[in-house]
């Protein structure tokens, strides 16, 4: 391999890229220097393995282009460089929310409205600046380096031989980690973008080894050609007279633990006790936006996203809402295209009918947003039913409120994502939950503005009126902040008030769902198809109180009962940390929690699989 020319030594060029990328990469583990001379060993090793596989693109540039010297060294400044801003950019998005850069993340970064939903648009440009001139100047030294050793020679059959004795002797220790539950070296692993684990337990058994029993072993198979089939029968429709109203008021991020109580959002706990059926233990139907409202509008599990994404398949409920030929009020302080429910919840209704108010301070926009929709109410043609969306996004990060609505005091000032990590983080994270409280008061009162105008205009005699939030949001209470990373309480569980004509107000302490919404107002709207055709989810008012849940991530789903909650990954690889805790995100024994749950897991798995084209479903051994 000949990478010397009189100007520059490419080979300690490369050589030199190799060490940088290890530092970029160290910054972004747990620990260097571990506990153990295990640890550490491992620790070491793994940087020296994946720093140079990441820098495989560069080799073979650097290789390829040999005869065209400045192209060569213009195309190999320029792929290293990507490379290191890949891996920061990576390490910061795995420290913040524990999953790496993968579809998610580049939807996110392609999707009109995506990067902007997070907070991005606020970030500090010179916080910027100040990352890139750090990531240029280990390029610019590398060049130094390079020119100044133009003349040294390097062994490449020795850098390659060094190489693979590496990553031999990495991979064995985690395969031994793996074989013993090493969870400190295992969760070391994971904080590497694209890291293939390799086990090595069926080899030491044979050897009379004893191995325990791994954390990742449950798993759904997601081969073969997939066709949608859904509902799974045509739906029937016994019309009634008199059709409900349906309206949804849904905020971003509303999560239940100390929010939904007389301090923070009155209006709302007022309504619930003179107006609504208050649900105590109800779960969204995932840690994200997408999985949620998937599960709220479809009432089927998150899992199921990508695929009616690419089918563009809209939810029965609007099939039926067509048929009685509904007017449609649909407002949103975000973007209806991130996430693309343009393309999915909302794919049947004409795009003037998805009003988006996507400028200004977040607050400002829910407030315009309520106005317009009382006045499209108000100006509704009244001999036809009319269903409502008001999706509010001051609760999402940077939590947005006006000075005038303030409850709690010694809030953050500004919220910037760019200089976040979680030790940077932990000083301010009671400064970040009082800006989320005063935002949720905030959205309270926006709601309070929907029920008195209800209340006076006598529409909550035929109006079933739902009242929640996406998901909720973590303040580092179980090690992360926001959500989309963890099925724990805060990430999970959301206040719920349904207002339905002819039942009086009630206190529901039932586990319930956002798979249940869809089905239990399709049923008050006369189909008569069993259930199971069309939803995963059951009635709201009718639940057995022990009934497990079921929430979605983008990569696992979790199964949530009063004995404890288990994670099944459905993709490749997963996210989680724990795979088994207790109800109250306590780590538990997963053995023994999967013997106890092993009926409710079969069902989660079959039924991930019920609505697409093909039966065959696989549990890999435990």
């Amino acid at each position: 391999m000949k990478l010397y020319s009189k100007d520059i030594n490419i080979s300690i060029f490369l050589l030199w890229a190799w060490l940088m990328t290890a530092l970029v990469c160290a910054a972004s583990l747990p620990y260097v220097t571990g506990s153990s001379v295990t640890e550490t060993l491992h620790g070491l090793l793994l940087l020296g393995s994946y720093s140079f596989m990441y820098l495989v693109p560069t080799l073979l540039i650097a290789w390829l282009l040999q005869s065209w010297r400045f192209v060569r060294l213009i195309t190999t400044s320029l792929s290293f460089t990507a490379t290191l801003i890949v891996l920061f950019f990576d390490g910061r998005l795995h420290d913040l929310y524990g999953f790496h850069v993968n579809g998610f993340v580049w939807n996110l970064l392609t999707t009109p409205g995506g990067f902007a939903s997070l907070g991005a648009d606020q970030t500090n440009p010179l916080l910027i600046f100040k990352y890139v001139a750090i990531l240029l100047a280990m390029v610019a030294l590398c060049y130094f380096c390079a020119v100044m050793c133009r003349r040294t020679k390097v062994k490449w059959g020795r850098v390659f031989a060094l190489f693979f004795v590496i990553t031999i002797g990495e991979r064995l220790m985690y395969g031994f980690a793996y074989a013993n539950l090493d969870g400190e070296i295992m969760n070391q692993a994971d904080c590497f973008m694209l890291y293939q684990p390799m086990t090595i337990n069926t080899l030491l058994t044979r050897f009379g080894y004893i191995t325990k029993k791994s954390d990742r072993s449950i798993a759904l198979d997601n081969h073969g050609e997939i066709n949608i089939h859904y509902p799974l029968a045509d739906i029937h429709l016994n019309k009634i007279e008199k059709p409900y109203n349906v309206l949804f008021l849904v905020a971003e991020s509303l999560r239940d633990q100390d929010i939904f109580n007389e301090r923070v959002m009155p209006f709302s706990v007022n309504f619930a006790k003179n107006h609504g059926s208050n649900f105590t233990q109800h779960y969204s139907g995932g840690n994200g936006t997408r999985q949620g409202l998937f599960a709220f509008f479809y009432g089927l599990y998150g899992s199921y996203w990508d695929s009616f994404l690419r089918a563009q398949q809209a939810p029965v409920l609007f099939d039926v809402l067509g048929q009685y030929g509904y007017e449609y009020f649909t407002y949103t302080s975000a973007h209806f295209t991130y996430p693309e429910f343009d393309q999915t919840i909302f794919r049947s209704l004409s795009p003037e009918k998805l009003h988006e108010t996507s400028e200004g301070e977040p607050w400002k926009r829910d407030q315009e947003n309520v106005s317009l929709l009382l006045d499209d109410i108000d100006q509704r043609d009244s001999d036809k039913p009319f269903f409502g969306f008001l999706f509010f996004e001051s609760t999402h990060a940077r939590y947005s409120f006006p000075a005038a609505g303030v409850v709690e005091q010694g809030y953050l000032e500004t919220l910037d994502y760019a200089g976040l990590s979680r030790e940077e983080l932990k000083p301010i994270i009671g400064a970040m939950k009082s800006r989320y409280i005063n935002a949720s008061h905030y959205v309270d009162s926006q709601f309070q503005r929907v029920y008195e105008y209800l209340i006076a205009h006598d529409l909550l005699e035929n109006t079933i009126v739902v009242i929640t939030g996406d998901h909720g949001e973590e303040f580092m209470e179980k090690s992360r902040w926001g959500h989309n990373s963890s099925f724990v309480e805060e990430q999970v569980r959301v206040p719920m008030i349904v207002s339905f004509p002819g039942r009086k107000p009630e206190v529901i302490t039932a586990m319930t769902s956002h798979l249940d919404v869809s089905g239990t107002v399709l049923k008050a709207l006369g189909v008569s198809n069993p259930a199971t055709d069309y939803t995963l989810g059951q009635n709201l008012f009718d639940r057995p109180r022990n009934e497990p849940v079921v929430v979605a991530s983008w990569s696992d789903l979790g199964l949530i009962t009063e004995q404890g909650k288990l994670v099944i990954p459905f993709k490749g690889t997963t996210q989680h940390k724990h795979l088994a805790t207790s109800k109250d995100d306590v780590p538990t024994d997963m053995s023994d929690l999967m013997v106890e749950l092993s009926s409710e897991i079969g069902q989660v798995i079959t039924r991930s699989q019920r609505f697409m084209g093909r039966e065959t479903v696989t549990q890999l051994p435990l």
